[in-house]
């Protein structure tokens, strides 16, 4: 085991490393079109969310809330988290990204790289034991908000670069936002779940509530538009679905906000989280889908 996680470590060295002096191969470009440049921002923006859906992984996994399929959840974040990673810098035809000849796009991306070496070979120690300890989710707690904020610093700069020259401003907001639901919706039963391993503590707790309140304000803008931040009213279909999550978030957000005000959470409440906190991201992921394909 020891040898494979100092492969792994070697490995991701080596492309953060090469990110920032890397050549674009012949053949790969800029992003050309709307569309990709919308489905770069959309690939990106999902690794915020999957930063946080391994942690929550983690940390129900030693809770035992759901165990195996917390594992499971954190096998397929780890490896589409590591795929994207590699592909937003250097191309991937299955994601549907071109390499990304942005220096200021792949610096963020190398920072990511950076911190990815340790979370990601905590995550394969993880994995590989088949359990979590509590000095796993000391661990996650203390890094798990560094690789958020280093991957949203990503999408930031793709929504810079590319907005104006190849995607409408508004668009590129839309997606960026609604992509962020998806993450609040991780990152909401991540905080539960450490407001338990943590005793009730007060800072959980607070990240919670805040949390919360970020969904509910930006599905709101989300839904009626918010022109000074260049948030325009959604289509007709992207409407719908933002309605069905609206509704989800009904039932979820009560159940949260409790364990915020309680200060302290039930195996039980966390269980009904859990069961919530999917639907959600699902449903909100749909949304970010329409938006992506809206003209």
């Amino acid at each position: 085991m020891t040898s494979a996680l100092l492969s792994r470590r070697s490995a991701l060295l080596s492309m953060a490393s090469a990110a920032s002096v890397s050549v674009i191969a012949p053949g790969f470009a800029f992003a050309a079109s709307p569309m990709e440049a919308a489905h770069k921002i959309n690939v990106a923006g999902r690794q915020r969310m999957l930063s946080q859906r391994m942690s929550r992984a983690v940390i129900y996994t030693h809770l035992g809330i759901e165990p195996e399929h917390h594992l499971t959840l954190l096998q397929s974040s780890y490896r589409d988290f590591d795929k994207a990673l590699i592909g937003l810098r250097e191309g991937d035809a299955d994601l549907g990204v071109p390499a990304e000849e942005s220096l200021a796009v792949r610096e963020c991306l190398t920072a990511v790289d950076l911190t990815w070496i340790d979370f990601g070979t905590r995550m394969t120690q993880i994995m590989m034991n088949g359990s979590a300890t509590a000095e796993d989710v000391r661990f996650v707690a203390r890094s798990n908000e560094k690789l958020l904020m280093l991957s949203d610093k990503v999408v930031k700069e793709i929504v810079s670069v590319y907005s104006n020259r190849d995607v409408e401003p508004g668009r590129a907001v839309s997606i960026d936002v609604a992509g962020r639901q998806r993450m609040l919706s991780q990152k909401i039963a991540k905080e539960a779940g450490l407001s338990v391993f943590e005793d009730g503590s007060k800072d959980a707790c607070a990240r919670l509530t805040d949390a919360i309140n970020l969904f509910d304000m930006s599905l709101s803008a989300l839904i009626n538009g918010l022109p000074t931040v260049t948030l325009p009213a959604p289509p007709a279909p992207v409407l719908s679905k933002l309605k069905e999550v609206e509704t989800i978030w009904r039932d979820y957000r009560p159940i949260a906000e409790r364990i915020a005000e309680m200060e302290r959470a039930s195996q039980d409440d966390l269980l009904t989280i859990a069961l919530k906190s999917d639907p959600l991201l699902v449903t909100m992921h749909d949304a970010v889908q329409l938006y992506e394909a809206a003209p």
